[in-house]
């Protein structure tokens, strides 16, 4: 990354105030700040090679589970639920539809 120097000298009578507003309008227009932000989260792409090798490895994986199912090594897993619990909603069919009674005497 190269490298931009900003120099600011007060002129005079110049209050610390403006000599701030105005480093602060060079350092925009230089854009500066965008350049380093564009650069702060870059990742470089996968070459075709490790893309290749993570999917024969995806692959191979796939192979080595549907095998194991099929010998009956493991239970086969349930598809789209991710880990969550079949019972989400409280059915009312488990409660007491019974009404309840109280018995107030004065």
């Amino acid at each position: 990354m190269d490298m931009l120097h900003i120099n600011i000298t007060p002129t005079n009578n110049e209050n610390p105030t403006n000599m701030l507003r105005r480093f602060t309008k060079l350092v925009r227009s230089s854009s500066i700040v965008n350049t380093v932000k564009s650069k702060r989260y870059f990742t470089r792409e996968n070459s075709t090679y490790k893309t290749k090798l993570s999917a024969l490895r995806r692959i191979q994986g796939t192979k080595d589970y549907n095998h194991k199912v099929k010998m009956g090594k493991i239970v086969e897993r349930e598809q789209g639920n991710r880990g969550q619990s079949n019972n989400r909603s409280h059915s009312t069919e488990t409660q007491s539809t019974t009404p309840v009674t109280t018995n107030e005497s004065k």
